[in-house]
């Protein structure tokens, strides 16, 4: 008798873990098919919006993993706002035209904070 428990229980045992083991198997296919079809939005989308890739560049190379800022390459994110901080010397119109350019407008200092940023 103590042995036809022991079996049933360990039989009981190996059911539960077949069906958690098949729930984890499931999940996981969901999982990696749901991350293909968001792989694949993010390559239509980039692909539709080309200046997109002046936010994100390429993290890892071997996986292709990609990381985006709010701000363009090169520039420094500061709250809300992007700066560019350039080392060119130009009268204050040039500059207006090449902030212009370049899709902002000179930077108007307005805190202490904003100040030391760009020192």
């Amino acid at each position: 008798m103590v042995t036809l428990l022991l079996t049933l229980s360990l039989v009981q045992i190996t059911f539960t873990f077949q069906s958690q083991s098949a729930l984890q198997e499931n999940k996981l296919k969901y999982l990696t098919h749901r991350l293909e079809e968001l792989n694949q939005s993010y390559r239509l989308l980039f692909s539709q919006y080309p200046a997109l890739n002046q936010y994100c560049s390429v993290s890892n190379s071997s996986t292709g993993e990609t990381v985006c800022t709010p701000c363009p390459a090169g520039w420094t994110p500061n709250g809300e706002k992007c700066f560019l901080f350039s080392q060119d010397r130009a009268d204050w119109i040039s500059s207006q035209y090449r902030c212009m350019a370049l899709g902002g407008a000179v930077a108007t200092v307005q805190t202490e904070e904003e100040q030391v940023l760009g020192a």
